[in-house]
């Protein structure tokens, strides 16, 4: 569930100390550092005590699994929410873990290691989150699983057991194939149509949202990939990721189909993924000037090390349509200071000459006559030379 709304009404407590700005954590009533899960820690503690209806007694912060009896393992629980049973026996309730909002707590790592630690000292329940999202989990005692629960849940829901599960199995339900070809009716689709750019040509419609609808269609997913650089470890489904563009206005947070891959060649993992998003058309604008209503594709990158937009491809311009195969190309302009065009597309060159065409890169051509899945052979060559030209991009632009 989306709660950054509700994050970002939080205010926290600053003070200037001698060795600098810290918060003040009103549960332990300490100085603590400002870092970014610091800041999502506090914030998720003053929304478990206010919002949802905790009692501050309840809340243990950092708390080590050794006082939960826990003696064969190491490792701080980041928050734990506890209860009183009926013989007054304080008990543990749930397990937060909390993640930097740059961190996707839909990972599969990030849950397991909430999990684990909410089965070693036995509570029913476990909660991740990065300030973005927030995902309640119940252990199903039967099943020996924990279960994702809808919503967000208060104390006394917790308590009560008053949840629902969330429906395995759910399917994003996309349009009928001939639907992207009737652009009026499109239009009555207003979270499809969305995607679509006010500048965007209609003849590029119908593949645009045919690809939107590909990557969040989360019931095909992408195994493989025709690559011998990259092997796929998860497809990991959507997840929301924020980002802010150089002016802060938040360009590029939204819905990404992120994908968890290995480079073989150094044997090092790292995430990518992909959305498409819209710019608004302005007219001179006083901070922006004239700009087109654009449809984008973004690519984001992150290695542990960098999370930010790769690549940003126009598809007003670098889509070309021709009946019903679309080849998505880019232009590899590149702004950043002492690289140049030439020396990206030489760079490129190098690592894979099948991706370089004249001075555009040919990322791949999809056969729109069709329905596109993520795992089908023209989307998967598709994402992978996305993939491989984020990287290269990334390594050029930073080396």
């Amino acid at each position: 569930m989306n709660v950054e709304k509700i994050y970002d009404k939080i205010e926290l407590q600053t003070c200037d100390c001698k060795s600098g700005q810290r918060y003040f954590d009103s549960f332990r009533n300490m100085f603590v550092h400002m870092t970014p899960e610091e800041k999502v820690r506090q914030k998720t503690c003053l929304i478990m005590s206010g919002k949802l209806g905790t009692p501050r007694e309840s809340i243990r912060i950092e708390d080590h699994l050794v006082h939960y009896g826990v003696k064969d393992k190491n490792g701080r629980i980041d928050i734990s929410i506890t209860f009183f049973d009926a013989e007054g026996n304080e008990r543990p309730l749930a397990v937060i873990e909390c993640k930097e909002e740059r961190i996707p707590v839909i990972a599969q790592q990030v849950k397991e290691q909430a999990a684990e630690y909410a089965s070693c000292i036995g509570a029913a329940y476990f909660i991740v989150t990065n300030g973005i999202e927030m995902y309640y989990y119940h252990y199903n005692e039967k099943e020996d699983i924990y279960e994702a629960i809808d919503g967000l849940l208060t104390y006394q829901d917790m308590l009560n057991n008053n949840y629902s599960v969330v429906e395995e199995g759910s399917i994003f339900t996309r349009l009928a194939y001939e639907e992207y070809y009737d652009i009026e009716k499109l239009k009555q689709y207003e979270w499809s149509y969305q995607k679509i750019g006010e500048d965007t040509k209609d003849k590029l419609i119908p593949t645009i949202i045919n690809l939107d609808d590909c990557l969040l269609d989360t019931s095909h997913r992408l195994e493989q990939l025709p690559s011998k650089k990259y092997e796929v470890i998860a497809d990991l489904g959507e997840q929301y990721r924020k980002y802010d563009d150089a002016s802060g206005g938040g360009f590029g947070s939204g819905v990404y189909r992120v994908i968890r891959l290995r480079d073989r060649e150094i044997n090092k993992e790292f995430l990518v993924g992909f959305t498409i998003i819209t710019t608004g058309k302005m007219i001179c604008d006083p901070k922006y000037g004239i700009y087109d209503g654009k449809s984008v594709l973004i690519i984001m990158k992150n290695d542990g090390d960098r999370d930010e937009m790769s690549v940003q491809i126009n598809m007003n311009k670098c889509l070309i349509v021709k009946e019903k195969k679309s080849t998505m190309t880019h232009n590899a302009l590149i702004t950043k200071k002492g690289k140049s065009k030439k020396g990206l597309l030489e760079y490129i060159q190098s690592r894979n000459k099948e991706l370089v065409e004249g001075n555009d890169i040919i990322l791949g051509t999809l056969d729109c006559s069709k329905s596109l899945y993520m795992n089908s052979e023209d989307v998967s060559k598709f994402l992978g030379n996305a993939i491989e030209y984020a990287v290269y991009r990334d390594e050029y632009k930073n080396s």
